[in-house]
């Protein structure tokens, strides 16, 4: 906690501080929001994930806008209140040639899921809907929109399909944290730091800055390649899809995509350094 309330302090005195602080009066006045209890209400451990999601949008946003020159491309964030039938967008990327769209989702690597075994050095993704579809007239509409049979839709209540997106980015940084007596801290330790700095030496040269290399440290890949299919050699990990006729070809998104690193460094990884991104977006379009 007191770590988040320096942050928030830092950012009153760097950027106007007049501004800032009746930014934050307005906004806890609009919602009735105690502003004396503001950093509390923000630490629980209910509410940091909700903000440390959408606060990667941003994130993958501003790295997007200086990857990508701005001749080429046009990157924005629809504010839009998503609607699972509809689909919404939490990057939108435009070639400005011809107008071709792009969509980006945004997701943070599972908390405390990076892992070192034998041959293996990676993480998990937490690829999921925030929304869980229920037997009704909204697995309906889902099926009709996917035009696949509806009982896919309900043996996946949760996963994404490759038509939700176009591309997702992550960042191996949430991989590193625990929950520790009801807070949130980064786990990083000297083994893994060199680890990844033998695979990824631009990237981890630094113990003392694990925690802000680990951020930094983002992955893309496309939704085509990390869906439920023979020729992805991902296979579906529902219990009722497993036992289903379409067990090895379901076409949905995991819920956990495995990143295995020593293969993105290999080239065989459907992942990639979000360095690459342009030329994977002029591939796809």
């Amino acid at each position: 906690m007191e770590t988040i309330k320096n942050q928030l302090i830092n950012t009153i005195i760097m950027v106007k501080p007049d501004k800032i602080i009746k930014e934050y009066e307005k906004y806890c006045e609009k919602y009735d929001i105690p502003i004396e209890h503001l950093v509390e209400i923000i630490s629980d451990l209910k509410v940091i994930p909700m903000i440390r999601g959408k606060a990667f949008e941003f994130t993958v946003e501003d790295e997007l806008t200086e990857i990508l020159p701005q001749k080429k491309w046009k990157i924005s964030h629809p504010r839009i209140n998503a609607q699972p039938t509809i689909g919404d967008v939490d990057v939108k990327v435009t070639r400005l040639s011809d107008k071709k769209k792009i969509k980006v989702e945004c997701k943070l690597s599972g908390k405390g899921s990076f892992k070192i075994k034998n041959d293996f050095i990676g993480f998990k993704v937490k690829c999921m809907r925030s929304r869980t579809v229920n037997d009704n007239v909204m697995a309906t509409a889902l099926a009709k929109r996917y035009k696949i049979n509806r009982n896919l839709i309900l043996l996946h209540r949760d996963n994404y399909r490759e038509d939700d997106f176009d591309f997702v980015v992550t960042s191996l940084g949430n991989s590193l944290w625990k929950t520790e007596k009801n807070e949130y801290k980064f786990n990083g330790n000297e083994e893994q730091h060199k680890k990844l700095s033998e695979l990824f030496p631009n990237h981890f040269k630094s113990f003392k800055n694990f925690k802000e290399e680990s951020f930094n440290f983002y992955l893309f890949a496309r939704s085509s390649y990390i869906k439920c299919k023979k020729n992805n050699n991902i296979k579906c990990v529902r219990k009722k899809c497993i036992k289903s006729e379409f067990s090895e070809n379901c076409g949905f998104i995991p819920n956990y995509p495995i990143v295995n690193l020593k293969e993105v460094v290999e080239g065989k990884s459907p992942w990639k350094l979000l360095s690459c991104i342009e030329e994977e977006f002029e591939k796809f379009l």
